[in-house]
């Protein structure tokens, strides 16, 4: 078979509240997904006759332990999917950020062996393999503007309303490990008020009817922990930013501007500090 291209995007979370940790170590979340369309990483996939699978990337060190990986072997597990993989993974999306670069790496992969099978498995069996691989990764197979629940399975699609506003996603040079942040938040008791963000409650419903509230309860330790990101986030609304936060358990942040000229001043100003950050217009 040919090598076959495939395009992993990534998301920001406009709301997160971090709800109690179950005894398989999973925390219940309540939270808004946004898609955005860039960066995005690319995954070139060979299959072969062997039952063997086969990794490298650009990263050496994502070549071990990859989630890429454990979605083949899982997957071959549930559906006896024949056959193996060669994939080259050209990393692009940033590591740590809170994107969610490698669940949307494996959502992807898992679509791809999936439409493979002679009978495809539907919606709510790849939502439980998917589900296995990690908290994100169910949202990645639709990649749609969602309202998530639960450790992540619980997904329904929202109609989110962002015309007219600039939206600028920063990337700072700070890893971020997931695991780290979660047992950070499990040490310490911790108020419902949250740093530079409304603290009111949103549910679905709110959501759908436009009201956004920018929420994100990692702030209170990952801010602790890099006081210069709550820097950066101040600096973001004193040039006019009118709502944004971090994304995930960060490192990357994501904010929204009304005005074009605010969202350049933004950007030059990441620009001269020398940090990676994307630019998008929602029309």
């Amino acid at each position: 078979m040919d090598e076959v291209l495939l395009v992993s995007r990534c998301k920001v979370n406009l709301f997160l509240k971090i709800g109690e940790r179950l005894a398989n170590g999973y925390h219940l979340l309540t939270s808004l997904f946004f898609p955005l369309p860039y960066p995005t990483d690319e995954i070139k996939v060979t299959l072969t006759s062997e039952e063997s699978f086969f990794l490298t990337s650009n990263f050496k060190f994502l070549e071990q332990n990859n989630i890429l990986e454990k979605c083949f072997w899982l997957f071959k597990k549930e559906t006896g999917f024949q056959g193996g993989c060669k994939v080259y993974l050209n990393k692009k999306v940033p590591i740590g950020a809170g994107l969610g670069g490698g669940s949307a790496n494996a959502a992807v992969f898992l679509n791809f062996l999936n439409h493979l099978l002679p009978t495809p498995l539907g919606k709510n069996s790849l939502i439980r393999i998917a589900s296995q691989l990690g908290a994100d990764v169910p949202f990645f197979l639709f990649n749609k503007p969602s309202w998530v629940e639960g450790i992540g399975e619980k997904i329904e699609p929202l109609a989110i309303d962002l015309t007219g506003l600039k939206g600028l996603l920063i990337c700072p040079k700070i890893k971020i490990s997931t695991k780290w942040a979660y047992e950070c938040w499990d040490k310490i008791q911790i108020s419902k008020k949250s740093f530079l963000t409304l603290s009111a409650w949103i549910n679905k419903k709110s959501v759908s009817q436009g009201r956004i509230v920018l929420l994100n309860d990692f702030e209170k330790i990952i801010f602790h922990a890099y006081p210069q990101m709550r820097e950066l986030k101040e600096e973001m609304f004193k040039l006019g930013a009118c709502g944004g936060g971090l994304s995930g358990s960060g490192s990357a942040m994501f904010f929204l501007f009304r005005e074009t000229k605010k969202q350049k001043q933004a950007q030059a100003v990441l620009d001269k500090l020398g940090l990676l950050s994307y630019n998008y217009s929602f029309v």
